[in-house]
């Protein structure tokens, strides 16, 4: 897996060291990228380099994981952050708060926020960007659950095929073109911001957005 962040240990490629390979950029976004954001980049960069790199060897540092903030200030992760991924037995990463910056929003294929208000503010600050990337965590963890059993149900022959860089890259088109559709909304449309809350508030918010990028994960990698 290849991970995106500024400031990673020596084992993970940077972003730039792809070497012209075909990647998959995927890039979680929050208010100060030191709490909600920095968790998902956590989590899913363990997912990935632990879970579907390892079932699927043609992912392997072909999936750029990175995280940033709309409105960064801080220069440090909270204690709590760190804690709570010893909680829910995630590695902890190197890191250090980036702004989302035009770069970052050209290169995505998928930009997962944790609230509305952040994908309102990429958009005001990126009139240009392309917006089908852009998604809500809770939203598109929904839409996966609707086009994973869209496939059941008409027995899609897609399923099949051996899970390549292609295929991820086309299932996440099939995301985006999908997101006119109709479907019942998720129950929980926020990932709340657990900053200066007790541990017991970070470990909720934890399980949530990993149940979530399991759920999403678990569409786009099969």
């Amino acid at each position: 897996m290849v991970n995106n962040s500024s400031m990673k240990d020596s084992s993970y490629l940077s972003g730039s060291s792809s070497f012209g390979r075909k990647v998959i950029n995927i890039n979680f976004i929050c208010s100060g990228n030191t709490c909600r954001s920095y968790i998902a980049e956590a989590v899913a960069s363990y997912l990935v380099k632990n879970v579907y790199s390892k079932k699927y060897p043609s992912l392997k540092n072909r999936v750029v994981i990175g995280s940033a903030g709309t409105d960064v200030s801080a220069k440090s992760i909270p204690l709590n952050s760190i804690k709570v991924l010893d909680m829910i037995e995630v590695p902890n990463i190197k890191f250090k708060p980036r702004q989302a910056d035009k770069k970052l929003v050209k290169n995505s294929d998928l930009i997962i926020t944790m609230a509305t208000t952040h994908s309102k503010n990429l958009a005001e600050d990126f009139p240009e960007m392309d917006r089908s990337k852009l998604f809500n965590l809770t939203e598109l963890s929904n839409m996966a659950l609707y086009l994973q059993s869209e496939e059941i149900f008409f027995r899609a022959a897609d399923v099949a095929r051996p899970v390549t860089v292609d295929k991820v890259k086309e299932r996440i088109r099939i995301i985006r073109q999908a997101r006119p559709v109709s479907i019942v909304n998720p129950y929980v449309t926020e990932v709340n911001d657990p900053f200066g809350r007790s541990i017991d508030v970070y470990v909720r918010v934890a399980k949530l957005i990993e149940e979530n990028i399991i759920t999403v994960f678990n569409y786009i990698f099969r």
